[in-house]
């Protein structure tokens, strides 16, 4: 069994997670790892949500970031603020039209568990994605 400093010793060692590109009708689910944001780049500053992957109803090693600039996914997460140890699922819809203003924008679709089963926590708690002792996250 791994102490807590071990834990954090090995994510000190990890590499950035892959980001997430999404194609309409795109779907991922994960257990929130870490929350951070990105102020670099011509986004300006937005949430990144790091997940362990569920593929199947099953926690895999995959981590993936997810990097929210668009308004859309930006604003769904000032309703519903991920924390670590928490499910999310987001669907990308691609493009689409608002119907008041007749700008184009990025439509994604989201939802929050904020209570998942244990057994998934625990699950990315094994993959050493997420500590179920420790508390969440600052928000961003």
């Amino acid at each position: 069994m791994s102490t807590y400093e071990d834990q954090l010793r090995k994510r000190l060692d990890e590499t950035f997670a892959p980001g997430w590109q999404p194609k309409a009708g795109d779907t991922i689910a994960g257990v929130v790892e870490r929350m951070s944001t990105s102020t670099e780049g011509e986004y300006g500053s937005y949430p990144i949500i790091t997940v362990r992957r569920i593929i199947n109803g099953n926690v895999v090693p995959e981590r993936v970031a997810i990097h929210c600039f668009h308004t859309s996914l930006k604003r769904a997460l000032e309703r519903e603020y991920p924390e670590r140890g928490m499910v999310v699922m987001i669907r990308c819809n691609g493009r689409q039209t608002n119907e008041r203003t007749g700008r184009e924008f990025e439509s994604y679709d989201y939802t929050l568990d904020p209570h998942p089963p244990r057994e998934l926590v625990e699950e990315a708690a094994r993959l050493e994605a997420v500590s179920v002792q420790t508390p969440a996250d600052e928000p961003f």
